[in-house]
């Protein structure tokens, strides 16, 4: 039985035809599931950030700068990793209080580049999702969220789908080699009875 007849035989093509879509459903469902888990976890994101948003504006029009301040002043602790920033700006940009302050003067929602810290300079920077509001007397506030969960997941999703994009033309091929293998002892059978 030469390999060029088995790969040449209906039911290898067939095997092949069918792993082929099988693949592009695998891809698309893949897409699918990446796209909506990324989504998912940027909107609750998003949805986090602006209620604090919230809880700060209310602070501010109940109690002015200074209690805005003693509540964002209570809410950083420098000793302690927080995955949120918070920061006041001027209209010049000169940080009133918190520690966000490379934000632009505009309202709406912001990507920023995290810096390193200090004592690990070659680290990876992290990103940080931003929203700014303007508040009365030309403040503006603004409060970011490390959004390294996101790229985490949509990496870990890649990777598995990956894996299996892989088990999956492993399977397929050795499939298809297998029924193209019966399918050719059975035309041997039939061609070996027609000649008999």
């Amino acid at each position: 039985m030469k390999h060029s007849n088995l790969l040449g035989t209906t039911g290898f093509k067939l095997s092949a035809l069918y792993l082929g879509l099988f693949l592009c459903s695998f891809l698309t469902i893949g897409t699918t599931v990446y796209w909506l888990t990324t989504h998912s976890l940027e909107q609750q994101l998003k949805n986090n950030i602006g209620a604090e948003i919230t809880r700060l504006k209310s602070e501010y029009e109940s109690g002015g700068l200074p209690e805005l301040i003693t509540e964002i002043n209570e809410v950083i602790d420098p000793k302690s990793h927080h995955p949120m920033e918070y920061g006041v700006l001027n209209q010049e940009g000169q940080l009133v209080v918190g520690n966000l302050s490379r934000f632009k003067l505009a309202e709406g929602w912001q990507t920023l580049r995290l810096s390193p810290p200090k004592s690990i300079p070659n680290e990876n920077h992290g990103i940080l999702l931003t929203r700014v509001v303007a508040l009365p007397n030309h403040l503006w506030l603004g409060v970011g969220h490390e959004s390294d969960t996101i790229e985490e997941a949509g990496e870990a999703i890649i990777q598995a789908f990956l894996w299996g994009f892989v088990l999956v033309i492993a399977l397929g091929a050795a499939g298809g080699f297998y029924i193209s293998r019966l399918f050719l002892k059975k035309i041997d059978r039939i061609t070996q009875s027609t000649q008999a």
